[in-house]
């Protein structure tokens, strides 16, 4: 009963909500670009972790506004970033929605003889709402990913691509809140979000059905995400969503080694045989 009345309400929503959204662009028209500490491919920029190097970091959305920032640490394989203005806010009595989004790009290139098995992201933020009854508030926070294959062993792939897709995960209540279903006359809580990306699993079954022909696995990935946070108020209702900046947005990779001396000298002759037939 109570999520058939949050889904009307999110119908209510997104009437409410058209107006304003098709009176935006559609495209991220501002890109900007994060240069890193350290040199890498090509003269590229960007961030050496202990088995990967991070690089050609940018973000993109419509207000050219830095929400992901640009990242602030490296530890291990793992890139952080801590945003300060990734937040949507609907004052008390404002009546209306709001949505932010923004899209965070970057490489990931594996270092020395390592391949790439997996990647995990993770966010978190939290969320405060307030209504009377029959006053609303709702809030939610949403986040897609798109994983590109560009390396296999080492060579550029040639043939089909080999694109991941993945939705991060949230919780509590999914990621979307409103108060009379999440809790009332008020909400104060902290979500997180995450998803773990299994690049071994996905080049295994597309690699079948495409032909894509390997012997170690992934050396290179491009990743773009597409963030979103909404805030939407009827009546004298508020609602805010924010990602904390203290915990912000991590990405880790999990990169193994090849198990013996034999398996890294033949992938470092295989690379070698196909750059010299190329």
């Amino acid at each position: 009963m109570l999520r058939t009345y949050k889904s009307a309400f999110l119908l209510a929503f997104a009437a409410l909500s058209f107006t304003l959204l098709t009176s935006l662009p559609i495209s991220h028209a501002g890109i900007i670009n994060y240069a890193g500490p350290d040199l890498g491919p090509g003269g590229m920029t960007g961030w050496t972790g202990a088995t990967v190097w991070y690089g050609g970091v940018s973000e993109s959305n419509n207000a050219t506004e830095e929400r992901f920032g640009a990242p602030t640490s490296i530890t291990g394989d793992s890139l952080d970033f801590n945003p300060q203005n990734f937040e949507a806010n609907v004052p008390a009595n404002s009546n209306t929605s709001v949505v932010v989004d923004s899209q965070l790009s970057f490489m990931i290139q594996a270092l020395g003889s390592n391949v790439i098995n997996s990647v995990q992201f993770s966010e978190a933020g939290d969320t405060t709402l307030f209504a009377f009854s029959p006053d609303q508030a709702f809030a939610s926070v949403s986040a897609n990913f798109f994983v590109e294959v560009v390396e296999l062993d080492g060579t550029p792939l040639v043939g089909p691509p080999v694109n991941i897709n993945a939705t991060m995960v949230f919780a509590p209540s999914n990621g979307d809140f409103q108060v009379g279903v999440d809790g009332a006359p008020g909400i104060n809580e902290l979500w997180t979000g995450t998803v773990l990306v299994d690049i071994d699993a996905e080049l295994a079954l597309q690699g079948l059905v495409l032909g894509v022909d390997y012997d170690f696995g992934v050396t290179k990935v491009n990743v773009t995400l597409d963030n979103t946070l909404t805030a939407a108020s009827t009546g004298g209702g508020s609602a805010f969503i924010r990602k904390k900046d203290f915990d912000g947005f991590t990405v880790t990779t999990n990169i193994p080694e090849p198990t013996t001396l034999a398996g890294l000298s033949l992938m470092g002759l295989l690379i070698l045989a196909r750059r010299h037939r190329n």
